[in-house]
């Protein structure tokens, strides 16, 4: 599957401190599968502080139960898009600064608000959490959607590809300020 096989170069590319390469790689990809994914200096026009709000609009109305209740996506491609989305976040953080990968938080957390939850997902809510927390101070918010994040690991039997991840983002930047 050719979508792997550019999961493995972004990786690769990552890996032998191209970083560069490797987030326009994603970038490029994912405007391939049809997301709109605007290079780094049109993000900055288009401005960080309204989409993180909209982004948050689209969950805050959500209580616990129905965040983990929500539909499951079983379509390859919106998961191949999670993915890159997932990549694209990973790769950002020596590319490009805080600010604009809260810019690609927000779009990886819009589209999975509205194309369904999937196995990325809790990868996507820790760090959703986190940009929240930092960007507005919403510390009870983040919470309540970094600890979706962590309870969807279960939901979707994937503790063990992203539990570092989501539990470092989550009790490291999110819970402390809320748990005892």
């Amino acid at each position: 599957d050719k979508l792997d096989i550019y999961i493995l170069y972004i990786k690769i590319l990552f890996a032998q401190d191209d970083a560069v390469k490797a987030f326009n790689t994603c970038r490029w990809v994912l405007r391939r599968l049809g997301e709109n994914v605007p290079p780094p200096e049109v993000v900055e026009d288009i401005g960080v502080h309204a989409t993180v709000k909209t982004t948050y609009s689209m969950y805050i109305g959500f209580s616990t139960p129905e965040l983990l209740g929500m539909e499951e996506s079983k379509n390859p491609i919106h998961i191949a898009i999670m993915n890159f989305y997932r990549e694209l976040i990973f790769v950002s953080f020596k590319v490009i600064t805080k600010q604009l990968i809260y810019y690609y938080i927000c779009r990886w957390a819009q589209y999975n608000s509205t194309n369904g939850f999937c196995r990325h997902t809790p990868e996507c809510l820790a760090s959703f959490a986190c940009a929240l927390n930092d960007w507005f101070d919403f510390s009870r918010e983040s919470y309540k959607i970094g600890k979706v994040a962590v309870d969807l690991m279960k939901k979707y039997d994937v503790v063990s590809d992203c539990a570092p991840f989501v539990y470092l983002a989550v009790y490291s930047s999110v819970a402390l300020l809320v748990e005892p």
